[in-house]
């Protein structure tokens, strides 16, 4: 375990004065995560807190399992002694922790792990086992608890097979048995953990406890709990474990365990030096774990109240808003240069101190190489190509900008890797903004060079038709099963530009083409010309309420109820923009139209969203129509704003209900309301 340490050797784990700038100066210590949390962030400081005599910098490398790992490259930077130890906490892709430890170990580079053994590793974690054992006691034998369920991690974790089993002990030595329907697993994920207990209490109620394996599972209970009518800890005990910060503001009071998260950091460190220096370190280490005993398991307290919010809730809204500008922005873009453009207007707002995006290149004549596609760094923001070899983090000039921790997210979509993210986090928590970033900006990559690779097919496929052309046109048969494999690959590429990716409907492009082509149709037959343009009620409230994977869901469900209504040869239903719809109706006129809007409110009730922020307490649109009659006059632009006003008019009357205009071409006048829904 001791071997010999590569260029750099035990240097950047010694006590000494604080090198600067460290990532240029020499090794650094890498930590391996799936994701940023306050779990991770706890160790983090522990770690950064026992290195804090050395001045070694500390790269944090993010691979989550759903978005793909790149090994080889951690592997290339522990071939080229750039890294002088590594930390591997409970990664769910064990492969990727145990290829990096093998790797490491081979190389003589110190290895720890954090609650997730790998072999020939030493391994620092928890006394989970006795912390269960002391929480179980409290619930028990304090607290009265019968009926307790477990909410247990993801099913390859030491950590969460340690603390079923000692849930399962506690219930065997008094005498009671394990009711599995309420053993529930929740992947240690708030979401994941609602919707188990969400499904438990439809079938159930008669619980009066939840033990979850950490933290998020907690607060998931509590949601689901509360929106069931039942109470905390009146109805329902509930414990949590990791003693998170949000277990601990506001008037959460979560009953958890302390699992000593900052000292778990340390002992890593004080382990990978006694390797480094050859005087041990190959020990496990087991930190004491400590039963926080809260107002969630104290009968008698006050309910469990929801955070108040204030300026955490201020600043996680105004990430979401900002997030979802940026969604919008990349989704908007059509190259590379467009895309790398908006992030570079958007990374000074990230609450970051320095972002680098660089970019993989596979090149036919020389190695594989990386380019820094854009640098922002003390303030100033640069959308350069350098190019570097891909065994390097950056440039050296670019590196030395860096501080003492860093950040890698891998741009991965399955197999593909596009590049990373190189981050210096700044002050405050924006973790979860930038793993939302972080796939937004995956997905526009990807998007992008699919793309791309259509297009390059399409010039190949050209190239291929003309030179078959001009050699073998006798071949007539190649030569047309290549024109139509062509004519497939610009439909395809067509099809692509005019439809919305969310929703699957016709876009604002494919909308404004069908507008232009029906009104010049209707014109020479003088027949009328219908348009709906409705808007999701109170969706940002929504967004904010529920999230923004759950606000895609809304729409996706509300364009279906939209095409529902669009039903004839010729109608057109597409996303106007934004939580916007719109359906145009040839051949239609005033008492259609206002048909076809009434049908599209009630499809949308129909759905049942739930909505807690809006009045209806479920998903609802309101809608305004216009009929234009081409022949007579007006303009497209005067039927669109007809519509837009009488939407308007249908949002300042009370929403959910649909408003009509005079018709387009005979004098367009105030918004009518045809229709209003029973209250």
């Amino acid at each position: 375990m001791s071997g010999p340490v590569p260029s750099g050797g035990s240097g950047g784990l010694a006590a000494q004065a604080p090198a600067a700038p460290p990532f240029s100066a020499g090794p650094f210590v890498a930590m391996v995560v799936d994701e940023v949390t306050d779990y991770q962030r706890g160790i983090l400081r522990g770690v950064e807190d026992e290195l804090a005599d050395t001045g070694t910098p500390v790269l944090v490398t993010v691979n989550h399992p759903r978005t793909g790992q790149d090994e080889d490259f951690l592997v290339r930077l522990l071939e080229r002694g750039r890294v002088a130890a590594l930390v591997v906490t409970a990664v769910q892709y064990h492969q990727l922790g145990q290829v990096l430890c093998s790797r490491a170990l081979a190389l003589g580079v110190p290895v720890v792990t954090i609650s997730r053994r790998s072999p020939g590793t030493a391994n620092v974690d928890a006394d989970n086992a006795g912390a269960v054992r002391e929480l179980m006691a409290h619930l028990i034998d304090e607290c009265g608890a019968r009926r307790p369920a477990l909410l247990r991690g993801v099913h390859d974790s030491p950590d969460s097979a340690v603390r079923e089993q000692a849930f399962r002990a506690a219930l065997a030595e008094r005498g009671m048995e394990v009711d599995e329907d309420l053993v529930l697993d929740g992947s240690y994920h708030r979401e994941a953990a609602h919707r188990a207990v969400t499904a438990l209490l439809a079938r159930r109620r008669d619980l009066d406890a939840v033990v979850a394996a950490n933290d998020a599972m907690a607060h998931g209970a509590l949601d689901a709990l509360r929106m069931a009518g039942l109470s905390v800890p009146g109805d329902v005990l509930v414990t949590g474990f990791d003693d998170l910060p949000e277990s601990r503001e506001g008037g959460l009071s979560l009953t958890t365990v302390d699992p000593g998260l900052h000292e778990q950091g340390r002992a890593a460190v004080r382990a990978l030096r006694a390797q480094a220096t050859g005087t041990g370190g190959t020990e496990d280490v087991r930190v004491p774990a400590v039963v926080v005993r809260r107002g969630s398991t104290r009968r008698g307290a006050a309910p469990v109240a929801l955070p108040a919010g204030g300026e955490r809730g201020a600043v996680a809204r105004l990430d979401q808003d900002h997030l979802l500008e940026i969604t919008r922005a990349f989704a908007g873009c059509s190259s590379l240069e467009e895309l790398v453009d908006e992030l570079a207007a958007h990374v000074p707002r990230l609450g970051v101190r320095s972002c680098f995006l660089v970019l993989l290149e596979e090149r036919e004549d020389a190695a594989p190489a990386a380019r820094v596609a854009l640098a922002y760094a003390r303030g100033a923001v640069s959308t350069g190509s350098a190019v570097f070899g891909n065994d390097e983090l950056l440039p050296p000039e670019q590196l030395a900008l860096l501080g003492r921790r860093a950040v890698i997210r891998t741009l991965a979509a399955g197999p593909r890797q596009h590049g990373y993210l190189l981050l210096e986090p700044g002050a405050g928590d924006r973790s979860r903004m930038l793993d939302l970033l972080q796939v937004d900006l995956t997905r526009a990559l990807d998007a992008l060079a699919r793309e791309r690779r259509l297009q390059e097919h399409a010039v190949e496929l050209e190239r291929v038709v003309a030179l078959r052309t001009r050699q073998l046109e006798q071949e007539v048969a190649v030569r047309r099963e290549a024109e139509s494999r062509l004519r497939r690959a610009n439909a395809e590429l067509e099809r692509i530009a005019m439809r919305d990716p969310l929703t699957g409907l016709a876009n604002r492009r494919a909308l404004d083409a069908a507008l232009a082509e029906r009104w010049e149709r209707a014109a020479r037959g003088d027949d009328p010309l219908g348009l709906v343009i409705c808007d999701v009620d109170h969706f940002k409230g929504y967004n904010d309420r529920y999230g923004h994977p759950a606000g895609d869901e809304c729409l996706r469900a509300v364009a279906t109820a939209l095409a529902a209504v669009a039903v004839r040869p010729g109608d057109v239903s597409a996303r106007h923009g934004g939580e916007e719809f719109a359906v145009l109706l040839p051949a239609t006129d005033e008492r259609g139209t206002a048909h076809v809007a009434r049908l599209l409110l009630a499809g949308v009730r129909a759905l049942g969203i739930e909505h807690a922020g809006s009045p209806r307490a479920s998903v609802s649109v309101s809608a305004g129509w216009a009929v234009a009659r081409p022949a007579r006059g007006g303009t497209v632009q005067d039927l669109v704003d007809a519509a837009d006003r009488a939407l308007y008019e249908a949002k300042l009357t009370g929403r959910d209900r649909a408003v009509g205009a005079e018709a387009v071409g005979v004098g367009v006048g105030d918004a009518v309301e045809v229709a209003r829904p029973a209250r």
